[in-house]
């Protein structure tokens, strides 16, 4: 059966991918957030539409959530294919980390501040774009940055909806933007992926969707973890067997001692609980992507 395919593009995106074309020629540079543990699913396909040959600084957030070795792997990827990363956790951002990254921006744009320094400007002020999709951590590098609290941080995707030109004491301004999605995933895999982060609603793709893909990738990537994490110790979890896959619905269930005499009722239960517990880590360190050479 042919997937579906996924539209969601609320208006505000709309409206903030124009404004960035609009402002374009305005930018020195733009910093792409991709959330480390799925650096692929969370770049958006339409970027090369979008900043115009202007240069790029690509930063893999959320490592601290990542599998350290994976995201490495990701790191040597991307410096292979000749472009600007830094892999950087922005939830609590040091000043050593900010100091990193102000760095990395300011040598990546050492021609054009030796260019405003010949013309007697003593210290140029370079003018950025932090984007990503929603919930990557753009406003919490922002705030780090600025050095206050000037853009609202929140573990859901949509909370920022409009454009705003934020001044930094590292010669930096900086526009924050909403997070950008694209119009269609026509890859219902990306999709599911961006439900697991937290990137996308949860309405977008049926919970037993979302719940069973992610079941089945910690049973093949990380099964040592789900059996952990579950007690699943006798439970041999086959994709193509659905009963495998209820059963481990109702071992989970009972792990957090739910009972209940409607099955429907359990399997619902237990695949939010998936969920809720792959989002808050109780898994441990995953990357839901692995680069392929």
């Amino acid at each position: 059966m042919q997937e579906k395919t996924i539209q969601w593009f609320p208006g505000h995106m709309a409206k903030a991918k124009r404004l960035i074309i609009e402002k374009r020629k305005l930018i020195d540079l733009f910093i792409v957030l991709l959330d480390g543990r799925a650096p692929l699913a969370s770049q958006n396909p339409e970027l090369a539409d979008i900043i115009n040959n202007k240069p790029v600084l690509y930063i893999l957030t959320k490592t601290d959530l990542a599998d350290p070795q994976v995201t490495k792997q990701w790191v040597a990827k991307f410096r292979n294919e000749k472009k600007n990363v830094l892999a950087l956790d922005v939830k609590s951002p040091t000043k050593s980390t900010i100091k990193v990254l102000v760095n990395k921006v300011k040598r990546q744009l050492s021609e054009k501040i030796a260019k405003e320094k010949n013309r007697g400007i003593i210290k140029p002020r370079l003018r950025i774009l932090i984007m990503g999709i929603p919930n990557v951590g753009k406003s919490t590098l922002i705030n780090a940055l600025a050095g206050q609290k000037v853009a609202v941080v929140a573990n859901r995707p949509g909370v920022t909806k409009n454009q705003q030109w934020i001044k930094t004491a590292h010669a930096i301004d900086i526009i924050d933007s909403p997070g950008i999605l694209w119009p269609k995933f026509k890859d219902q895999n990306t999709a599911k992926i961006l439900a697991w982060i937290n990137t996308i609603k949860q309405t977008i793709l049926p919970l037993e969707v979302v719940a069973t893909s992610a079941l089945l990738f910690l049973n093949k990537h990380y099964n040592n973890k789900l059996i952990n994490a579950y007690n699943m110790n006798d439970l041999v979890i086959d994709p193509n067997n659905a009963e495998t896959i209820n059963e481990c619905w109702v071992v989970i269930a009972k792990r957090y001692n739910k009972i209940h005499k409607d099955i429907s009722v359990i399997e619902k239960f237990s695949q939010e609980r998936l969920l809720h517990d792959l989002r808050n880590q109780k898994f441990g360190k995953l990357s839901f992507e692995i680069p392929i050479n």
